[in-house]
């Protein structure tokens, strides 16, 4: 989908995951479900299940992410769908 309609900045993404400090601080709710809808994706592929469990810890941060709103909660739910 990336391909076709740009929701997410390759090297956007990098950079700020590389910048976070994760885990010593905390991330945002709006990357965590960047980052956890990112890693579902990307293991979607992988038989043990690992997609299932990434997707289910970006729904549950949704709720706290949509209370600030802006261009990554908008990239963040575009994501999930």
């Amino acid at each position: 989908m990336n391909d076709i309609l740009c929701i997410l900045s390759y090297n956007d993404f990098i950079q700020w995951y590389h910048l976070s400090g994760y885990p010593e601080a905390p991330i945002e709710p709006v990357k965590q479900v960047i980052l956890f809808a990112v890693l579902a994706l990307g293991s979607r592929d992988d038989v043990n299940g690992s997609a299932d469990l990434y997707f289910s810890y970006a729904v549950s941060a949704v709720g706290p992410a949509m209370e600030k709103g802006g261009l990554e909660a908008i990239q963040a739910l575009l994501l999930l769908v």
